[in-house]
């Protein structure tokens, strides 16, 4: 899952909700887009996938939380062959996971819509 940061957040918020992801035993991955932070949430949610959403969308500073299984994978100098066998040796873990790749030196940015 993905939380999105308000534009107007803080750094201090965006330790806050960190900290809270840590909290809850995963890692917070954070990516500074053109005008806002999003951290990904990475290890197993489970069954409290809704729950944890509740609880980080109120936090101080967020503006949403969006679910989803995605990984993004920087290519840089890795060969498309090489990075086909990865993925093709963990195609049962990565089974209904969106794969994108983005081009060495590319930002794919973050595209949030709230009424989604």
């Amino acid at each position: 899952m993905f939380v999105v940061m308000a534009s107007t957040a803080t750094e201090a918020e965006i330790l806050g909700v960190k900290s809270h992801i840590l909290g809850e035993g995963m890692t917070p991955y954070d990516h500074a887009g053109a005008d806002r932070v999003v951290i990904a949430v990475v290890g197993e949610v489970g069954p409290r996938r809704q729950a944890l959403m509740s609880k980080l969308g109120a936090l101080p500073g967020v503006e949403g939380v969006a679910p989803g299984k995605v990984v993004i994978l920087g290519a840089g100098s890795v060969g498309a062959n090489a990075l086909a066998v990865a993925l093709a040796n963990r195609r049962e873990e990565l089974r209904g996971v969106t794969v994108r790749l983005s081009s060495p030196g590319g930002d794919p940015g973050w595209r949030w819509d709230p009424t989604a």
